[in-house]
């Protein structure tokens, strides 16, 4: 990030206060791509309500759409999931009869500083 920070600066400083309102320079939307994430995620627990998904993702694609999953502001992904390891495991199940509402079941290689998301 030094080179776009040398570019942009003001954008990247921007960004870094407030991803969700300031968005990279040409890149997604990060509240489009937790919807996406999120859409995806619910139609996969629909069409596959018994079986097990297995969905590979960017690190910071996985950190939003759990944030919107949980209805945590996208502002704070970065405070309470700080960080996703490459090869990381996270385990979501649907409950069908809660109207398929996510339930975390298993986090590993996530931050040191990461906390246990709570519904709001």
């Amino acid at each position: 990030m030094p080179e776009a920070e040398q570019l942009f600066p003001e954008e990247i400083r921007r960004f870094k206060a407030d991803l969700a309102a300031n968005p990279m320079p040409g890149g997604e939307d990060p509240n489009q791509a937790a919807c996406r994430g999120a859409s995806a995620l619910r139609a996969m627990a629909t069409t596959c309500p018994r079986g097990r998904v297995l969905v590979i993702t960017h690190n910071t694609l996985i950190r939003l759409t759990l944030c919107s999953l949980f209805g945590i502001s996208l502002a704070c992904y970065r405070t309470v999931f700080p960080a996703v390891d490459n090869g990381a495991i996270t385990a979501i199940q649907f409950e069908r009869e809660k109207r398929f509402s996510p339930a975390i079941q298993f986090m590993a290689g996530i931050g040191k500083r990461s906390k246990t998301p709570q519904r709001s």
